[in-house]
């Protein structure tokens, strides 16, 4: 099944849900990746048989994750600087490409989308104060600004009892302790910023994903295959005319990753040593 695009055009989609919604598992099975594994060296991967590109949620590679969830209030802001200086430069990355070679980019969440859930989230809960709210909506329109929008956002709905059960089954010791509240107030402010979209004329895509898809096709695969096919094209000049100044995209990296060594420098903590001096060079691509 390809998808059918050309040369000088290209698209972008993303795909939304709840914490352990079933994204990446969707994801994976359509880059033919069916081992269940967390395994993310591969930050972008293309499918073999069909023409698009799945930029991954980062977990096992993500050093802020499990401090988070020891200590949300002191790693609130850390965890979503890291976030937001690693989903840019795969972004760009993914972006590069698919301008090159006609593409399609599937974002397993989006820093403008999904992130800003959890920012938001987590300033309403104390997590990340009022100044660091504020950079972070600063540093986000510098980070994205001429990057294309997601054309099509996808959302997988999943009840917060399934979303329980399935952190349960898969059994990662960060997540095991996640209150309900917390997820309730994810969903929460999903929905706002859903209705923040639908007010601008952007509507999205639901799928019901009780089941991980699995009732119409195996894992999803067609689900999403119908959606990338439906995603209107972007002019793939366009976009690398942006994404490829690469000055500009390194002093926007640049900006993001002094944010998140300073978010844990004033706190005491040592910055981890995963950043490569050259900012694309940490991108991986299979």
């Amino acid at each position: 099944m390809v998808v059918q695009g050309r040369m000088d055009t290209m698209s972008v989609i993303g795909l939304e849900g709840h914490i352990s919604a079933g994204k990446s598992t969707a994801l994976r099975n359509a880059t033919g990746d069916e081992s269940g594994s967390d395994d993310d060296a591969c930050d972008i991967r293309r499918s073999g048989e069909d023409d698009f590109l799945v930029v991954l949620e980062p977990t096992a590679s993500n050093p802020m994750l499990p401090l988070f969830y020891s200590n949300p209030a002191r790693f609130g802001t850390p965890m979503q600087a890291w976030m937001l200086q690693h989903r840019f430069q795969t972004y760009v990355a993914a972006l590069r490409r698919a301008a090159k070679e006609g593409l399609v980019v599937v974002l397993d969440r989006c820093f403008m989308t999904g992130d800003r859930v959890f920012v938001e989230w987590n300033h309403e809960c104390g997590s990340i104060s009022d100044a660091d709210y504020a950079e972070f909506a600063a540093l986000r329109a510098m980070a994205s600004a001429g990057l294309p929008l997601p054309q099509r956002v996808v959302y997988l709905d999943a009840s917060i009892e399934t979303i329980e059960e399935r952190i349960r089954r898969r059994s990662r010791s960060c997540e095991c302790g996640i209150p309900r509240p917390y997820l309730e107030g994810i969903a929460k402010w999903y929905g706002m910023i859903e209705a923040e979209h639908a007010a601008r004329g952007f509507v999205w895509h639901h799928e019901d994903w009780s089941d991980f898809g699995r009732e119409r096709d195996g894992g999803g695969y067609g689900v999403l295959m119908g959606h990338i096919r439906a995603a209107p094209r972007l002019d793939a000049a366009a976009v690398l005319a942006v994404v490829g100044d690469e000055a500009e995209m390194a002093r926007r990296a640049g900006l993001l990753r002094g944010f998140y060594e300073t978010t844990l420098k004033r706190i005491g903590e040592p910055v981890p040593a995963e950043a490569s001096a050259d900012w694309m060079e940490a991108v991986q691509v299979c």
